[in-house]
């Protein structure tokens, strides 16, 4: 397995455009007879484990080229991933899977379940006051990070890392979607991410 910072071929178009937009993560290419088969990126977060705060890494964008499925080429690089975190003494991995069984034979288990609400809203009540409510932008930064950082040392199973703000922060730039909060005290407390459907 080889770091690289640029990769030639098709699969590697994918890569490096994720090595520009999160460059939070190293991207490793697997290679065969020095031809690049199959590549992935690999992020360290920190893990609210029951109040404790430990390492945890994490992999993604597992690609494999088409033309070379079924070589175990995918297997060959999580065990790497494996591998390399045991000898950092990193004893919690994370991932999500596309194939839920192949990574459970690897030893990962199931992880709980992440919702998406949809929700009207004409839902809300209307209490009146909106003094407490106003629209996040990128000159929220440090206030966004002050109440991740509370929220994530309270919490269990909570993740914290720079690229949780490269996404939430990236995600403001999207068409159609804002993200409002609310605020007491100059602090952010709570909040959600709108997105508008024509």
């Amino acid at each position: 397995m080889t770091r690289r910072a640029g990769w030639n071929g098709s699969l590697s178009w994918r890569l490096n455009k994720l090595a520009t937009e999160l460059p939070e993560f190293g991207y490793y290419g697997a290679f065969r007879n020095g031809q690049m088969v199959g590549g992935m990126g690999l992020g360290d977060f920190k893990l609210n484990l029951r109040s404790q705060i430990i390492r945890l890494s994490s992999v993604g964008m597992v690609r494999t080229d088409m033309l070379r499925k079924k070589e175990k080429i995918c297997k060959d690089m999580m065990e790497y991933f494996i591998e390399i975190n045991k000898q950092k003494g990193i004893n919690m991995l994370t991932l999500s899977p596309f194939r839920p069984d192949f990574y459970k034979s690897m030893g990962f288990g199931y992880g709980s379940c992440l919702f998406n609400y949809r929700i009207p809203p004409s839902s809300f009540p209307n209490i009146g006051s909106k003094e407490y409510l106003s629209y996040i932008d990128k000159s929220d930064r440090k206030g966004y990070n002050e109440s991740y950082n509370r929220i994530f040392e309270r919490n269990h199973g909570m993740i914290n890392s720079a690229l949780q703000e490269t996404w939430f922060f990236n995600g403001l730039e999207e068409d159609g979607k804002r993200t409002l909060v609310y605020r007491e005290n100059g602090l952010i407390r709570g909040g959600f991410r709108i997105m508008e459907r024509p």
